[in-house]
């Protein structure tokens, strides 16, 4: 199951037709701008209202920075990167609470 977005309706559109007719399952929220805050976290909210989690982030959207979430520096949070710091941080909050008793 995957979770896609784009700034341009009619490529993302293209993006969830090839994947379902692989036979894959896609939702996609567009037009989506990554480099603002808000719009990264009405998609967090869009894929965990879909699918209840979010197992996995991949960033074809700006530069691809790797290292478990739990393990990046306030330093590493805070470097330029565009959509990956506006998405992660959003993600941070989501994936990095506490456990519930």
């Amino acid at each position: 199951m995957v979770v896609g977005c784009g700034l341009r309706v009619d490529d993302a559109e293209a993006t969830v037709e090839v994947l379902r007719a692989a036979g894959g399952t896609m939702v996609s929220l567009q037009p989506s701008d990554l480099s603002k805050p808000a719009q990264c976290q009405a998609l967090v909210d869009f894929a965990v209202r879909t699918f209840d989690r979010i197992d996995v982030l991949f960033n074809n959207a700006a530069m691809a920075y790797f290292n478990w979430l739990e393990d990046i520096s306030d330093q590493e949070w805070n470097r330029p990167g565009g959509t990956w710091c506006s998405i992660s941080r959003v993600l941070r909050g989501l994936i990095c609470r506490p456990a519930a008793a």
